[in-house]
């Protein structure tokens, strides 16, 4: 009996088939690597294909998507395959080393992004790239959709002393690319030389959101449990590493921001009074069950994105930011610099809204950078 309708876009299982017959591979996947019916690209491979899966790379969240964030990923064994799961948190710099990677003839990665510069899988790829150029094992990727589509490009780069976990190189927050795509752009620009082999969709166009391409969703990680929360996501992620919590600890992370110290319902008709096309805020007092504020009543506010079409999350963001560092002045704080100019790309942004500048001139440098990336990426578009 057929339960589901054939997807719109294909995820080029059969190629990657093709491309990994007779080699000696390890996985650098998670819960989000589906096949087109929704099974377990790694149980496929696993069970179905017969590989020589040497072993899993163990990125953030874990193989099978059930950690938090933050929480570290132990070395272990699968509880599905029982292949041997290395923890990339235990490498200097998060970095795979050479000798792990040229173990192996090629190392397959397939993750879902998120649309949003700041999501580790992505960096983690092109630390894999780095490894394996030493050595001359193949990284080979299978391409998924960008869930928040790829034509529109909006922010400002990462700086290159800024290049880490959560900004692999110099492009933009809301980067408009796939996985594969980036990888390209990432072996070429900075002359890489890794063997790589990127597998693309079939039926992607630029303009489909995640919901469009008839793909199933599974959540990526724990707090993006449903694809309205990406937007969110793009809104408020530069709202981390500070003492306002985005809502982590509730049934709607990222959808919610405040702090104990926060007038909820002031903030909420200071970001409407803006007027941001296709958002709306209310005011909202929540309680998060973990993490920041754990147990304590917050007031905030709620997102509601009414036409994700209309809605500029990037721009929305920089003038949150500045609504809440100009009237909570004397309460809100960074709490790690480092790890919040990583973020933002620079220290640029920390800085300017301390020293109160007007959000309109960090958007317009924003949009000057991403104009710039926006033809610099062509060379590297496969849809």
């Amino acid at each position: 009996m057929t339960l589901m309708k054939q997807p719109i876009v294909n995820i080029n299982i059969d190629k990657l088939k093709d491309a990994v017959k007779g080699k000696t591979i390890a996985l650098m996947m998670n819960t989000s690597a589906l096949t087109n019916t929704g099974k377990s690209l790694i149980d496929i491979m696993h069970f179905d294909w017969d590989m020589n899966i040497k072993f899993l790379l163990g990125m953030e969240h874990g193989v099978r998507g059930e950690l938090q964030g933050g929480v570290k990923v132990k070395n272990c064994k699968d509880p599905v395959t029982g292949l041997q799961v290395i923890s990339l948190y235990d490498f200097p710099g998060l970095r795979p080393p050479a000798d792990l990677i040229s173990q192996v003839d090629a190392v397959v990665f397939c993750a879902q992004d998120a649309g949003v510069r700041h999501y580790t899988y992505t960096p983690w790829m092109m630390f894999a790239m780095d490894a394996a150029a030493k050595g001359g094992t193949e990284i080979i990727v299978l391409d998924r959709p960008n869930p928040m589509g790829g034509d529109i490009v909006e922010g400002g780069v990462v700086e290159p002393k800024h290049f880490s976990i959560i900004g692999g190189f110099a492009y933009p927050y809301r980067h408009g690319m796939t996985i594969g795509e980036l990888a390209l752009m990432y072996n070429d620009k900075y002359k890489i030389g890794c063997n790589l082999t990127v597998i693309p969709m079939e039926g992607w166009k630029r303009s489909m959101w995640y919901d469009e391409t008839g793909l199933l969703w599974t959540p990526p990680s724990p707090n993006i449990p449903v694809l309205d929360t990406l937007t969110a996501y793009a809104t408020v992620g530069l709202l981390q590493s500070t003492n306002v919590s985005v809502g982590i600890g509730t049934t709607t992370p990222f959808n919610l921001f405040g702090a104990p110290w926060i007038n909820g319902r002031n903030l909420a008709e200071n970001i409407n009074k803006l007027e941001f096309p296709g958002l709306l805020c209310i005011d909202k007092y929540f309680i998060p069950n973990y993490t920041q504020y754990q147990g304590q009543v917050c007031s905030g506010v709620m997102l509601i994105c009414y036409d994700r079409l209309l809605y500029r999350p990037v721009t929305a963001a920089l003038n949150i930011l500045s609504l809440i560092v100009s009237d909570y002045s004397d309460k809100f704080n960074f709490t790690s610099v480092r790890s919040y100019d990583d973020r933002a790309g620079s220290s640029s942004l920390r800085k300017d809204l301390l020293a109160g500048r007007p959000a309109k001139d960090i958007v317009s440098d924003w949009e000057t950078q991403a104009d710039k990336f926006r033809n610099e990426r062509i060379p590297y578009l496969l849809y």
